[in-house]
C-alpha cells in the first residue's frame, strides 16, 4: 500500500539585491504629474522611473507636501529634507561663529567648536531659566 504524502518542492529564490533609487524633488514631481496629468498606472510609473511600487505610492500619498516644497524651493535636486534638531538655534549661532572665524583665516578645530557650542548652550539654558 502506497501512502500519499503531499509533495513539497523546495524552490530556492535568489533575490537580486536591488539598490534603492532615491528620487530628487524634480523627479518626484514628474511622478505626480505622470499619475495625475498623464493618467499613468503605478506599474507604468514604476517602469518609467525604475523604482518600486511602494516608493511610487509613498510619493503619491505625500503629493501635497512634495508640491508645496517644490513651489517654495528653487533647488529641485534635493533628495531628502534635512531634519531639524532640538538645538537648532545653538547650531545656527555656532555656524555663524565658525563662518566668521574662518573668514578671518583663523584655524578652528573640532574641540574649539565643541567648547564654543557648550558655552552657547549654557548661556541659552540660563536665559530660559
Amino acid at each position: 500500500m502506497q501512502e500519499n504524502f503531499p509533495c513539497f518542492s523546495l524552490a530556492v529564490v535568489i533575490m537580486a539585491s536591488k539598490t534603492r533609487i532615491v528620487l530628487d524633488l524634480n523627479t518626484r514631481v514628474k511622478v505626480i504629474h505622470a499619475s495625475e496629468r498623464d493618467k499613468k498606472s503605478v506599474k507604468q510609473i514604476m517602469k518609467m522611473f525604475n523604482v518600486g511600487k511602494t516608493q511610487v505610492y509613498e510619493i503619491l500619498k505625500k503629493k501635497t507636501e512634495i508640491l508645496k516644497q517644490w513651489e517654495n524651493c528653487a533647488n529641485g535636486k534635493i533628495k531628502r529634507e534635512l531634519k531639524k534638531t532640538a538645538n537648532e538655534n545653538i547650531n545656527e549661532i555656532v555656524w555663524e561663529w565658525f563662518v566668521s572665524v574662518k573668514a578671518k583665516n583663523h584655524c578652528v578645530s573640532g574641540p574649539m567648536v565643541q567648547q564654543y557650542a557648550k558655552k552657547i548652550a549654557q548661556i541659552d539654558r540660563k536665559s530660559v531659566v
